[in-house]
This record gives C-alpha cells, structure tokens and sequence, in this order.
C-alpha cells in the first residue's frame, strides 16, 4: 500500500498539522503527500491493523518459518528462509529470553 520514495520503506505514520494530516515515512520522516478525508480512515485502519506487539510480530515470523534455538552458552540462533532473511529481530531478544524462560520453569516445574 505504501513504500517510501525516498528511502524505500514500507512504514509510515500520519502527521497531523492544523486541519490537514500529512502522510510521512515512519522512518526517513519524508512528507509524501496530505491524505483526504476519504483515505484517511483507510490509512488509519491499516495502521491499527499493522501495529502488532513483539509478541505477535515473533509469533507471525515463526509461522512463516523462523527456527529459534538457543545454544547450551546461551547464544540465539536463528535459521531464516530466504523471505525471511530482511527481517530486523533486535526487538524482539527479550520476547524471546522471556519465552526461554518461561519454558525452562515448565520443564522444571
């Protein structure tokens, strides 16, 4: 639906300014356009849609194929499919810890 122009992203945000909303890149912050009342609620619909917690991000990631192992020293490792390869995990180390965890007091518990 929306790939930046200028930096290639596929993440933007809505920007409010008076009574116009602008449509900007979430992570360059470039103005693309201002977005009419009709397209707004389809861009915020999308938005809501997008806004996914870490949680819900690993747990799609997964299903698309994303093994997640841990090594006996602690270290992570992960084995992507090749669609999968561009996908930025840094936020996602203490879902996993946490998971890691929690699976631990299960088996001990």
């Amino acid at each position: 639906m929306f790939k930046c122009k200028k930096c290639g992203s596929e993440k933007y945000k809505l920007v409010e300014k008076g009574t116009a909303t602008g449509l900007h890149c979430a992570d360059c912050g470039f103005w693309h356009k201002w977005v009419g009342k009709g397209d707004l609620y389809k861009y915020k619909a999308f938005l809501a849609k997008k806004a996914l917690s870490t949680a819900e991000k690993l747990y799609e990631l997964v299903r698309k194929g994303l093994n997640i192992t841990r090594t006996s020293n602690g270290q992570i490792l992960f084995d992507y499919k090749d669609d999968l390869r561009k996908t930025d995990l840094s936020d996602m180390q203490s879902v996993i810890d946490e998971l890691y965890e929690k699976s631990k007091e299960r088996k001990n518990g």
